[in-house]
């Protein structure tokens, strides 16, 4: 049986392949679903004739606060970087190298006090065991990591979107 899912975690650890699940009776995606996407961009990418050393850079949905009240708007994550990654938890950014596919996950470093009102705090190995990329790290550390990749070229959105007009 499938373990109770709670804010997208499972409640205890499964070693079932990871799958983009909502609970009850809506449908379960494998993961593996999102690595394919990638992939499909890459592709894209690499057919355009990109430079060797190229870096895919997206950056997912903001988190919205709401001043002297206590809720926050309901979080929707940022539909291109869902399409990519399929993460569900805001202010994420994340890379995929255009010579290896290799994808890294920044994800906000939290701070201790968030356990108290929300629970346990995802490690970076929770996030790269739900997700299926390749490495993560925290968003604090995402200019040190692009300096250290030294990339020719980084790839970001630009342009109009065709379905928006935005």
């Amino acid at each position: 049986t499938d373990p109770e899912m709670v804010a997208g975690w499972p409640s205890v650890p499964y070693d079932s392949p990871a799958v983009y699940w909502q609970g009850n009776d809506t449908q379960k995606l494998p993961r593996s679903m999102h690595k394919e996407h990638r992939g499909k961009v890459l592709d894209l990418i690499r057919a355009a004739g990109p430079l060797p050393g190229g870096l895919v850079l997206v950056q997912g949905g903001v988190a919205r606060e709401r001043n002297d009240s206590d809720h926050e708007p309901i979080f929707r994550q940022e539909s291109n970087f869902h399409y990519l990654f399929g993460v569900a938890e805001p202010d994420c950014f994340a890379t995929i190298h255009t010579d290896t596919g290799t994808s890294t996950l920044f994800v906000p470093r939290l701070p201790p006090e968030y356990a108290v009102w929300m629970g346990a705090i995802a490690t970076p190995d929770d996030f790269k065991l739900k997700y299926e990329v390749e490495a993560v790290r925290y968003v604090d550390e995402l200019a040190a990591a692009i300096a250290d990749m030294a990339p020719s070229t980084i790839y970001v959105y630009s342009g109009v979107n065709t379905d928006s007009k935005a």
